[in-house]
């Protein structure tokens, strides 16, 4: 729990955790909907001021954003290690210990889907996934390829701006309903008032 600069408690969630956590120590905005927990462990601290849970999530990069190293005084600039590179690097105990975990799960991740490189072109020629074609979609166990995950980035682009629209809507729906009950009720009031 945290409380922002107007006083208001907000219970924190692992994962808006470890988007703020990304947010503020690389700059990368991350997707709740593709953060991956794999594992966590409650730390158990002698007089410790805060409940400390350690966790771990992976996360499919994007390539679009581009990494910053927004402390430079606390770390080095973010960089690339293979598998290999990783294995006889000095980490951290809890990463140190649930490494072959960590690269197993990974693993899965990425077989979970088929990945090839699309040039511009081609990726502009996938059309969006259709609410039918998505509602028949194959089930999560079966592998997506480069162009399922293209054409269902489209249909969700789509859907969010449907939302958007929407949403767009509904104000203006709410609006022209509140006028109308305030003047109704200025009026009803006024009415009461005479009658007296």
């Amino acid at each position: 729990v945290y409380t922002d600069n107007y006083g208001h408690e907000t219970f924190e969630t692992e994962e808006d955790a470890a988007m703020r956590e990304t947010l503020e120590e690389s700059g990368i905005i991350l997707e709740e909907e593709k953060l991956q927990k794999i594992w966590s462990e409650k730390c158990e601290v002698q007089d410790a001021t805060y409940n400390v849970t350690l966790l771990i999530f992976i996360y499919p990069w994007d390539w679009i954003q581009e990494l910053i190293a927004t402390e430079p005084d606390k770390s080095s600039d973010w960089t690339w290690h293979t598998f290999q590179e990783v294995i006889f690097m000095n980490l951290i105990p809890m990463l140190q210990k649930n490494q072959d975990f960590i690269f197993q799960e990974i693993g899965k991740y990425f077989n979970y889907c088929e990945i090839e490189s699309l040039n511009e072109q081609e990726e502009n020629d996938i059309l969006p996934m259709t609410e039918i074609a998505f509602n028949n979609f194959k089930k999560k166990t079966e592998k997506l390829t480069t162009k399922d995950v293209v054409t269902i980035e489209k249909y969700k682009k789509g859907v969010t701006f449907e939302i958007n629209r929407l949403r767009g809507r509904l104000t203006k729906i709410n609006k022209y309903l509140n006028n109308y009950y305030e003047e109704n009720t200025y009026k009803y009031s006024i009415f009461k008032i005479e009658i007296k």
